[in-house]
C-alpha cells in the first residue's frame, strides 16, 4: 500500500527557524504523520543571504521530506525529485499546502503548481499574500500601514516598497493558480476579516482554524510583589521594543516593578532587566510556556504595533496565568485580549507610563481584570481541511496525479520553445 505526502511551500528550513509560520508547520507536520501521511517542504532562500554571495539562489529551493534535509534543488527538477521520493517511499502525493510565497520565484512556481495537478490549501500565517515586500505591512519608518486593499497611493509613498528590487504581484499569482486553490486557512477572525478586504474571491473558501486549543480553566492569582513584567519575544521594533525600553528606563529604580526578558534575543543586556534564554527550536515548543510560569511573571508586554494574525505568545502568555499589556493596533493580540479580558488595550506607551506612575492604582486595576484563564492547550490536531480529495482511509478516490515523467518532459520542452523563440528575435 502506497503512503500518502502533502507537499508544503514556505521561505524558510522549518527544521531550523522558531518563528510562529514555522511552528505551525512543525505541528502541521506531526498531525499528518500521525496520521501516516508524510510532509515534503519546498523553501526559498532569502534574497541578502550568505548563500547570494556565492550563487544566485532566485531559481532555487531546499527540500525537506518529514524531519531530512534532502538539498537545494532547481524549480524545474522538482518534477524528477518527486517522482524520484514517489517510487523509493511508495509515496503518492495528494496536496499542497501554500503557507507563503516569500522570495519565491512566482512564474516557475506557478508552472510547478500547475504541473502536479494537486489541490492547493493556502495558509494565512502573515501579510504576504498583500505585501511580499513587508508582510507585516510596516513601512519604512516601522510604522504600520494597515493596507490591507494595497492602495498604491499608500505604496508608493513607502521607501520598502519603493526600493524593492522586483515587484512580485503575489495577487496575480494566486489568481492565476485559484482553481486549484480549494481552501484557505486563517487562524484568526482578524486575518480573515483583513484579507478578504483583497481577496474577495477567496470569500467562499476562506474558514477559521485556530493552530491551538484549550482546556482546564483556572482563578488567577493576584500580581505578586513587586510585579513582575516582562517582554516576550524578539526584540524588533515592530514587536515594541523601543517602547520597552523606554518604559525600563523610566521605572529601573522603582521598587515596585521587577523587569525581565524571555526569548532568543540576549543581547545589549542591563542590570535591571532579568534576561531568561529562551528558543522553542532548541528548547521544545513548550519553552516559553515553561519560562513564563517558572518565574512567575505577572504582566507579558506584548506591544506588536502591526496586526498580529495569531500570536503564539499571545496565548503562552495568556495560559501561563500572566495578564497582558498591549495596544489598540497589535492585531490578534488586541481582539483576544478584550475577548478574554485578560489585559489591557492602550492607545499609546505613555498611558501606560501614566498608569504605572501610581502603583496602587495600576495594582488594583490589574488585580480588577477577568480573574480565570485557560492553564493548559494543545496542538488543534483536527485534520479537517488539511487534507482535500476524499477521507483519509481512501474511502472516497484521490485525484490522479500526471505522469511526472510525462510533465517533465513537457516542461522542459516549453523552456526550451521559449528560449529558442527568444533567440530568434535577437537574431
Amino acid at each position: 500500500m502506497r503512503s500518502k505526502c502533502v507537499i508544503s511551500i514556505s521561505h524558510s528550513n522549518y527544521l531550523y527557524k522558531g518563528a510562529g509560520t514555522e511552528k505551525c508547520m512543525r505541528e502541521t507536520r506531526n498531525i499528518l504523520i500521525s496520521k501516516d501521511i508524510h510532509y515534503l517542504q519546498i523553501f526559498s532562500f532569502e534574497k541578502y543571504s550568505n548563500l547570494y554571495k556565492f550563487s544566485d539562489m532566485s531559481n532555487k529551493v531546499g527540500v525537506n521530506y518529514d524531519d531530512t534535509f534532502l538539498g537545494i534543488y532547481t524549480y524545474s527538477s522538482l518534477l524528477s525529485l518527486l517522482n524520484n521520493v514517489s517510487i523509493e517511499n511508495k509515496t503518492e502525493f495528494i496536496g499542497i499546502h501554500i503557507n507563503n510565497v516569500i522570495n519565491h520565484n512566482l512564474c516557475l512556481l506557478k508552472e510547478f503548481i500547475q504541473s502536479t495537478d494537486l489541490p492547493v490549501i493556502v495558509w494565512l500565517h502573515d501579510y504576504s499574500s498583500i505585501c511580499e515586500v513587508s508582510p507585516i505591512l510596516l513601512d519604512g519608518n516601522g510604522v504600520c500601514c494597515n493596507n490591507f486593499s494595497k492602495n498604491l497611493t499608500i505604496c508608493n509613498k513607502c521607501s520598502k516598497y519603493l526600493n524593492s528590487f522586483e515587484e512580485n504581484d503575489v495577487l496575480d499569482f494566486y489568481n492565476q493558480i485559484n482553481s486549484s486553490i480549494k481552501h484557505i486557512i486563517a487562524p484568526s477572525e482578524s486575518v480573515k476579516r483583513n484579507t478578504l478586504v483583497r481577496y474577495t474571491f477567496w470569500n467562499d473558501k476562506i474558514s477559521v482554524r485556530p493552530h491551538l486549543k484549550f482546556s482546564d480553566k483556572v482563578k488567577r492569582k493576584d500580581v505578586s510583589y513587586p510585579i513582575k513584567i516582562a517582554f516576550v519575544g524578539g526584540k524588533y521594533s515592530h514587536k515594541g521594543y523601543r517602547e520597552w525600553q523606554e518604559l525600563t528606563n523610566i521605572f529601573k529604580n522603582n521598587k515596585n516593578y521587577q523587569f525581565y526578558y524571555l526569548g532568543s534575543s540576549i543581547s545589549d543586556t542591563v542590570d535591571y532587566i532579568k534576561d531568561i534564554r529562551v528558543d522553542v527550536a532548541t528548547q521544545g515548543e513548550n519553552a516559553m510556556k515553561n519560562a513564563i510560569r517558572n518565574n512567575n511573571i505577572d504582566i507579558a508586554f506584548l506591544w506588536s504595533k502591526c496586526q498580529e494574525t495569531y500570536s503564539y505568545t499571545y496565548y503562552e502568555s495568556f495560559c501561563s496565568g500572566a495578564r497582558i499589556i498591549t495596544n489598540e493596533k497589535s492585531g490578534n493580540i488586541a481582539e483576544q485580549t478584550i475577548k478574554n479580558k485578560s489585559g489591557l488595550v492602550l492607545e499609546n506607551v505613555n498611558e501606560l507610563i501614566e498608569l504605572m506612575s501610581n502603583f496602587d492604582e495600576f495594582k488594583k486595576k490589574i488585580n480588577s481584570l477577568d480573574g480565570c484563564y485557560f492553564s493548559s492547550y494543545e496542538t488543534n490536531d483536527s485534520i479537517e481541511n488539511l487534507v482535500l480529495n476524499g477521507s483519509l482511509y481512501g474511502t472516497a478516490p484521490m485525484k490522479k496525479v500526471k505522469s511526472y515523467k510525462f510533465l517533465m518532459l513537457l516542461y522542459m520542452t516549453k523552456n526550451n520553445l521559449i528560449r529558442k523563440k527568444g533567440n530568434n528575435a535577437k537574431k
